[in-house]
């Protein structure tokens, strides 16, 4: 990559106050706004745009950027995050539009149309930005920042409840770009309800190794129990009944067909133990609290385990 600065293109966008211009990707800086969520390089979709971005000799699509005041001067991100890292990756100069002026409201417009043009952003990427766009001021609630988005309301503020969970909560998620927007409802009330109680199990759900599926975690954080089925209820993936789940005196029995059983049943086992653990765990911790919590009300002292 070259050493220099920048290098001019002879094309120039169509709006006269912009530049197409080659520049280097260590030069831009992403600034404050939220973005998307942090990638892996060895991520698929990155490794995809990454070959593509070689195959072509350079991003096809430009980025956008807009001057800072620093010296020297950098450029800040306004949509583009990953074609910049990938440029990045790739060691190449990255083709950007430089913005002569633009305030901090149209750099979120700007940034949330884009992205929806392309790869739209996920719930919890989305809820993050139009937070931010509340609690900067950029608007004054986020039923104007959907209407400025031209994003549907409920859309936004789902994802905005799920990006003003607390982070203990979001932690104990495999990945929070897997959350989806009806996650977000019984999650904000059941924080609402017993926020300690919620924290608590997130806890011991972080500790998990490996992580847990996405189910698991949503129904230990809300508080779901087995419920007790005299007949077989159906197992479901993506709809099609791959198995059998039923409770008894004897105990809990699931069935699985044998096309979904996991090759390595060592690992399956290891994370259906983990899920054990963690599940037991919590409900100790939550008879513990309720003792305690019985204990004060009666005037006693609560007992706490030396560890």
């Amino acid at each position: 990559m070259s050493t220099n600065k920048h290098v001019i293109s002879p094309r120039k966008s169509t709006a006269p106050e912009q530049l197409l211009l080659d520049i280097d990707p260590n030069l831009i800086v992403f600034g404050d706004l939220p973005n998307r969520d942090p990638i892996s390089p060895k991520d698929p979709e990155f490794q995809t745009l990454v070959n593509s971005i070689r195959a072509a000799g350079g991003n096809v699509q430009p980025v956008k950027v807009r001057l800072t005041e620093s010296d020297p001067p950098q450029y800040e991100l306004i949509f583009g995050h990953r074609r910049v890292l990938a440029c990045r990756y790739l060691n190449m100069t990255v083709k950007a539009i430089i913005a002569s002026s633009l305030s901090s409201v149209a750099v979120l417009a700007e940034r949330v149309a884009e992205n929806f043009g392309r790869v739209p952003f996920r719930p919890i990427e989305l809820g993050r930005l139009a937070s931010h766009a509340v609690q900067s001021k950029a608007y004054p609630s986020l039923r104007k920042f959907a209407e400025a988005v031209d994003i549907d309301n409920g859309m936004i503020s789902k994802a905005a409840a799920l990006a003003q969970l607390p982070e203990v909560v979001l932690a104990a998620f495999p990945s929070v770009l897997k959350l989806q927007y009806g996650h977000a409802k019984p999650l904000s009330d059941a924080v609402a309800c017993d926020r300690a109680g919620v924290e608590a199990r997130a806890l011991e759900l972080c500790k998990a190794d490996p992580r847990l599926p996405i189910q698991t975690v949503l129904d230990t954080l809300i508080g779901n129990r087995v419920e007790s089925f005299n007949t077989p209820r159906a197992v479901l993936v993506d709809g099609e009944k791959v198995g059998t789940f039923k409770t008894g005196k004897s105990g809990i029995t699931v069935s699985l067909n044998t096309t979904v059983a996991p090759p390595d049943l060592g690992i399956f086992l290891a994370a259906f133990e983990t899920w054990l653990k963690v599940t037991s765990a919590v409900g100790k911790r939550s008879k513990t609290d309720d003792r305690n919590a019985s204990n004060q009300q009666a005037g006693q002292t609560p007992r706490t385990a030396l560890t």
